[in-house]
């Protein structure tokens, strides 16, 4: 599954994995933000966040707040990152 990189003249696609791996380290770079925040500046919609919360790499700081909960990467989403990051060494991007 691809999705369309927003913001570009040039509608370059990027993979479920490259596209996963923006928005966790987008959180990892700025932990106050939240997902209304985050998403837009990685390039995807909200409903795109569901399935990453559902395979345990994201997660609210605060589940018990409604509005303006910040997200927090899991042990697995940083697992995930770094098992990215050692791919994308091995196999560099032209």
């Amino acid at each position: 599954m691809y999705y369309a990189v927003t913001g570009s003249s040039n509608p370059m696609k990027r993979g479920l994995y490259d596209t996963t791996a923006e928005l966790l380290e987008k959180v990892v770079q700025h932990p106050k933000w939240s997902a209304s925040r985050v998403a837009p500046t990685v390039g995807v919609n909200i409903p795109f966040l569901k399935p990453v919360f559902n395979v345990g790499l994201l997660q609210y700081d605060d589940p018990k707040r409604k509005y303006g909960r910040k997200l927090r990467v899991t042990d697995k989403g940083r697992q995930f990152l770094q098992n990215y990051r050692a791919l994308e060494q091995l196999f560099p991007k032209p």
